[in-house]
């Protein structure tokens, strides 16, 4: 044949007498040649991790791990990287083209709000996000709301579970990452809230853009006087979503202070819901630790418990969620004639109550 191929070697092979034994004897057998070959490479050539290994000085461990939202990068930088920081965001961004923003996280999800603060360390200073999941469009302030895209399966996950008859009651709702799924694709009736004035904004705008205003009821208020207003108004429903990690349980205690308040003697027959309850754990057991504090806060043992492992949050802290059925005993006649929806007059006239979350 005319046609010949050429094999690239390692570039530190400078001689035949400095190749394996092996590759000596095979391009003897077959009689192929040797010849220098300049390869002239450029910056596209090479990995972010190749850049940044050749760039940083060796006692610096580069970093090339980022969570996405839209065209904005975030990264967690250590105080070693510093004095390099501006250069590892230049770097993401170029070998990066859909990414114009990389921000550094400078501290823990430490607000009431879930918000942690951000630093822009190259690119535009433009931190308003537009994200595609779960077949649904989510406009949001990066810097101003909570947004986890390493959560995209999970939210996908549990939002399958979900059915057209089911009641949604969204207590962390955010800025809507399961519950304008839940509304778009099963049609459910969700009750939305969240603490965060900025989360509730984007939740009733992203319901908006998603064309689902009419089956998302948002708001603003904290999540113990959420559920309060919505059984004190006889409405019911059938799913609970607790997407507040480091203190959904606390949060549990709502539901058995109304049930002492309305059990004793029953009003009603109790309403059986699904409460599916996300927290951290740093223990070496960590689904029989999550297990046991909920049915510490809950006073009672689980009910068709289901608890499984979502995602590896640090080495030694576990992002667990927790599904339970709950026998929930509505209030007595004296609401019977309440409203069935939470209207904007009364969401408008109630200041919402802070509280401490952690992430």
């Amino acid at each position: 044949s005319d046609s010949s191929n050429l094999v690239l070697l390692k570039e530190d092979f400078k001689d035949i007498k400095d190749f394996p034994v092996e590759l000596q004897s095979y391009i003897s057998d077959h009689k192929l040649s040797v010849q220098d070959h300049t390869l002239e490479l450029d910056y596209r050539a090479f990995t972010t991790d190749q850049i940044l290994r050749a760039l940083l000085p060796e006692n610096v461990d580069y970093v090339t791990a980022f969570e996405a939202a839209g065209h904005i990068a975030r990264i967690n930088l250590l105080e070693k990287h510093e004095s390099y920081k501006h250069l590892i965001g230049q770097v993401i961004l170029a070998k990066n083209p859909h990414l114009k923003t990389v921000v550094n996280k400078t501290g823990s999800i430490h607000t009431e709000f879930r918000t942690s603060d951000i630093e822009l360390i190259a690119g535009e200073n433009n931190f308003v996000a537009e994200v595609k999941e779960s077949g649904c469009r989510f406009q949001f302030d990066f810097s101003k709301v909570y947004w986890n895209s390493r959560l995209q399966m999970e939210h996908s996950r549990l939002v399958d579970t979900f059915s057209k008859t089911d009641v949604i009651c969204d207590m962390f709702a955010g800025v809507g990452p399961f519950s304008v799924p839940a509304a778009k694709h099963h049609k459910c009736r969700v009750y939305a809230n969240d603490l965060n004035p900025n989360s509730y904004e984007y939740l009733v705008s992203n319901a908006t853009l998603n064309k689902v205003k009419d089956l998302v009821n948002a708001h603003n208020l904290d999540a113990r006087v959420f559920v309060r207003k919505m059984v004190d108004d006889g409405i019911p429903f059938d799913r609970v979503l607790m997407n507040l990690p480091g203190a959904a349980i606390e949060f549990l205690d709502v539901f058995r202070q109304i049930q002492n308040e309305n059990r004793d003697p029953p009003q009603e027959v109790p309403r059986n819901i699904r409460i599916h309850c996300y927290c951290f754990s740093s223990s070496d057991s960590p689904i029989d630790d999550v297990k046991k504090r909920i049915e510490t806060v809950l006073g009672t043992e689980l009910i068709a418990p289901d608890l499984r492992l979502v995602r590896d949050v640090s080495p030694k802290k576990l992002m667990v969620c927790a599904s339970f059925s709950y026998q929930l005993f509505p209030a007595g006649p004296d609401v019977t004639n309440a409203k069935r929806n939470l209207t904007d007059d009364q969401q408008s006239t109630e200041a919402p109550k802070r509280l401490k979350s952690g992430e």
